[in-house]
């Protein structure tokens, strides 16, 4: 059976277990054990930095420190970075949609970006330095 994913880096599926197609769930896939062991490693992206282009792929919960809570709708976690936030190309950062440019499940990516401007949810790190330009960069210490 192919490993068959719809990111464009099959890289990230080792990183964030909601990147991963759901045929490697199945307890007969040479993979699954593969991806178990991983899943067992520590994850620190504490001094990570990538590309806009990579945050975007994510799914949104890869995305965030917060549980979700009784304020927040528990679908709004899976959608896709794509569904709430966009690639700015004139200083290529990542900025929130407006809210005529939320085309893919519209209600639950508004209630998303209400749910971050009320501190309902805090973002990661990681995808917090993709929404900052390049000139700025050197600002942003991390923790």
């Amino acid at each position: 059976m192919p490993f068959t994913s719809l990111v464009s880096d099959f890289r990230l599926c080792f990183l964030f277990p909601s990147l991963r197609p759901s045929s490697i769930l199945d307890r007969d896939n040479p993979l699954y054990l593969l991806f178990k062991a991983i899943d067992t490693l520590s994850r620190n992206f504490a001094h990570v930095v990538i590309n806009p282009e990579t945050a975007i792929q994510l799914a949104i919960r890869s995305i965030v420190t917060t549980e979700p809570s009784l304020a927040t709708r528990a679908s709004m976690f899976n959608l896709e970075v794509c569904s709430a936030y966009i690639i700015d190309h004139t200083t290529h950062v990542i900025r929130p949609r407006k809210n005529r440019e939320l085309l893919r499940s519209p209600l639950l990516a508004k209630l998303f970006l209400k749910a971050v401007r009320n501190n309902l949810v805090q973002l990661a790190p990681f995808f917090l330095r993709t929404c900052i330009e390049p000139r700025f960069a050197h600002l942003s210490i991390p923790p």
